[in-house]
């Protein structure tokens, strides 16, 4: 277990000496005052990851996971003096990166009660069995995830915008959990020849969820991918990661031509699984271009955002509080009165308002979709700058310590159970939602995460049952082995 813990922390200060290095490569602004904010987050999330280190890793790193995101979205594009952020004052600046640090120490505080309370796991617990008949389960889900994203561009069939938006969105959850286990299992070297079958249909799962050009669910599946794999081999999985999110970066810069291309559906009215190939070359063919075009020609204006402006939401941070409360009131929690109608299914209020409608709401008010495009036009807005729209920095703490207390609960909740139990399995897709859902506002998040749980909740009860402790913590290999603690004399994973 020490042993673990010294390699999980020799990691950690390998990765912190590269985000450290990163930042400092990025700074393209002489104010210290701007400087400083920046280095308050970055060393926040550095400090909440350190802590879930130090106390031994119980749990599923969540939290710290959530707070990771903060990095792209806010401390490195403060200080990178991006064309969207330059007419912004230094204190304006600095007060973002201030707001930013509170609310996620206000999240580290109450986080921290759960960390260092000692998991208790439970003496029985829903699981899946331990066996081949899990992996083929696993399998079988990955495989009709596929198919429903292929059917999403091929327009195969079509079951009524109720069941399929339903299916579409269960699906999507479980699918991730489903690569998330079975790269653990490959990790773990239990997949053995079925792991030729996985890749293959993680191959496909990650073209098809790339073939809408929005690359944040390739990305999804690709963390989904190395995070399991991680757990279950106990190594940082360099030439994965690599092999990655290499291509997906890449692509990023041939995206704004492909959307501009294949997004006209009456020319291009679907996209089947046989174009992949061509299609895939074509973006790279352009991304090169573009790569080009910005290399020989220092007159050239792309249309293509460079990847930390496109990660980056200081600019609506920054938006949101010059004009909040002086030139538009605060929303007093409007943005939020539409979370119950968005939970109840469509067959039961066909008319109910679109889990969007918090994001659009704000996009309208603060002018940056007109009204009568807001429909068309997607704004990625996140739950931090949606409370400081709402309350201000008030809302921004109470809602930094009700998340930090709730994602810590999920991993004390889950801590010492094995990795097929409902509990773990559920806490990793808390885990995938909190990097998936950092563009989300929080009705988003709480209608995905309802669709997603009855997708488990289906699985638990066709496919679990109820298991003793003592009769499966014998076996070292459900848990991975930085998640053991004592309990009641049993060496439990």
């Amino acid at each position: 277990m020490r042993k673990k813990q010294s390699n999980l922390k020799v990691a950690f200060w390998y990765i912190a000496l590269v985000f450290c290095i990163y930042f400092t490569v990025n700074v393209k602004v002489s104010s210290p005052t701007i400087i400083l904010g920046g280095l308050m987050i970055l060393v926040t999330v550095l400090y909440s990851g350190y802590l879930w280190i130090a106390r031994n890793a119980y749990g599923l790193p969540i939290f710290p996971i959530f707070s990771f995101t903060f990095i792209f979205k806010y401390a490195l594009p403060v200080v990178s003096n991006s064309l969207m952020i330059r007419l912004y004052t230094p204190g304006n600046k600095f007060y973002a990166a201030f707001t930013a640090t509170l609310f996620l120490l206000a999240g580290i505080i109450s986080w921290s009660y759960f960390l260092y309370k000692k998991p208790h796991p439970p003496k029985r617990f829903l699981s899946l069995p331990d066996n081949a008949a899990s992996i083929n389960t696993f399998l079988a889900i990955l495989s009709l995830d596929l198919i429903l994203r292929m059917n999403q561009m091929g327009n195969w069939f079509y079951l009524g915008i109720a069941l399929q938006n339903f299916l579409e969105l269960v699906s999507i959850g479980t699918g991730l959990l489903a690569v998330f286990f079975l790269s653990y299992r490959w990790g773990t070297g239990e997949l053995k020849k079925r792991k030729f079958i996985f890749l293959f249909l993680f191959a496909w799962l990650l073209v098809a969820s790339a073939m809408n050009f929005y690359l944040i669910d390739a990305m999804t599946v690709s963390i989904a991918m190395v995070a399991g794999y991680f757990l279950g081999s106990k190594r940082i999985p360099v030439i994965l990661i690599l092999l990655l999110l290499f291509p997906i970066f890449f692509l990023q810069y041939g995206k704004a031509t492909m959307r501009e291309k294949y997004w006209n559906y009456e020319e291009h009215p679907a996209i089947q699984p046989w174009q992949y190939p061509s299609l895939l070359g074509e973006w790279f063919e352009k991304a090169v271009n573009e790569i080009g075009y910005r290399q020989n020609d220092p007159m050239y204006t792309s249309h293509v955002q460079p990847l930390l402006e496109r990660s980056s939401m200081i600019q609506l941070l920054l938006m949101v509080q010059t004009d909040t409360p002086d030139k538009i009131p605060y929303f007093q929690g409007a943005t939020y009165a539409y979370i119950l109608e968005s939970m109840m299914p469509r067959f039961l209020n066909p008319q109910k308002v679109t889990p969007l409608i918090g994001g659009r709401m704000l996009s309208v008010r603060y002018g940056v979709v007109p009204e009568d495009q807001v429909d068309t036009t997607a704004i990625a807005w996140d739950i931090f700058i949606e409370s400081y729209a709402n309350f201000g920095l008030v809302g921004c703490i109470v809602l930094g310590f009700l998340l930090g207390g709730v994602l810590g609960y999920v991993e004390y909740w889950s801590a010492g159970l094995p990795i097929l139990s409902f509990r773990f399995l559920y806490a990793s897709i808390i885990l995938l939602f909190a990097f998936k859902s950092s563009e989300m506002v929080l009705n988003t998040i709480i209608v995905s995460l309802l669709q997603t749980t009855v997708g488990l909740v289906l699985m638990a009860f066709f496919l679990m049952r109820v298991r003793k402790i003592r009769s499966i913590f014998g076996h070292h290999e459900q848990v991975p082995s930085w998640m053991r603690v004592k309990n009641q004399g049993l060496d439990v994973q």
